[in-house]
């Protein structure tokens, strides 16, 4: 790359690694080796998110130019441009039958689309700042959202009604994922904090504190959530609630 590196991500398949870059670019790299197998190249501004699909034969790449695109991982060759955001676009997310893609943006909202068509099937509308990440939930019928407004969203995946609103932290989130077979949300937030929510009761388990500046992302395994910080550490805490 010729540039800040925004993402990256490991294929469920294990065998491809996938980057993103200010300097317009994908690279597609072998996992175990490291060799870069792909560029692509149809961005006109920076790459911000990179998601493989769980079969990792595509790659989802967000983009401030205001476009998703559908790569083949194998060619190399886009396969799909999704245009109808109106603003720079952050965040990705899969379905786990790869028939749907969540995305967030800059324009405040996260849009559900049916790829293949290049449709739009939903707009979910209500975050009052930048939307950064999302995820969808076991099933695939929620998707949670987090942003700007200090807010953690949870939405119906089919027609895009705001189920809950999660409010408690004082600063805009910057991801938010769903643990505990869905039961549990954990949010990362420029407060400096990790949150634990009941999904249903939108109440807050518990507040994990000891980063000292803002958590960009979090990764859940079992019991283990790893937080990542701009303080230059990594914690490891126990998902007991």
């Amino acid at each position: 790359h010729n540039g800040i590196v925004l993402s990256c991500a490991y294929a469920p398949n294990a065998a491809l690694v996938a980057s993103a870059s200010d300097d317009k670019t994908i690279k597609i790299w072998d996992a175990e080796s490291g060799k870069r197998l792909q560029t692509l190249k149809g961005h006109n501004d920076r790459v911000y998110c990179v998601q493989f699909s769980a079969d990792s034969s595509m790659l989802a790449t967000a983009s401030c130019d205001k476009t998703l695109k559908i790569w083949s991982t194998e060619s190399g060759k886009k396969i799909n441009t999704l245009r109808g955001h109106d603003s720079a676009c952050f965040g990705l997310a899969w379905t786990s039958d790869m028939q749907r893609l969540a995305s967030t943006s800059d324009d405040k909202t996260l849009k559900i689309w049916d790829w293949k068509n290049e449709k739009c099937l939903v707009t979910c509308q209500g975050h009052q700042g930048t939307v950064w990440s999302c995820n969808f939930g076991p099933g695939d019928n929620s998707v949670v959202s987090s942003s700007m407004d200090m807010t953690v969203k949870m939405w119906d995946s089919h027609s895009g009604k705001l189920i809950r609103t999660y409010k408690g932290h004082t600063a805009p989130v910057h991801h938010a994922i769903f643990a505990r077979g869905g039961s549990r949300i954990i949010s990362a937030s420029r407060d400096a904090t990790v949150k634990i929510w009941d999904t249903d009761g939108a109440s807050v388990i518990a507040t994990l504190s000891g980063h000292t500046n803002t958590v960009y992302h979090i990764s859940v395994h079992n019991n283990l959530i790893i937080s990542a910080s701009s303080d230059a550490t990594l914690k490891a805490w126990s998902l007991k609630a």
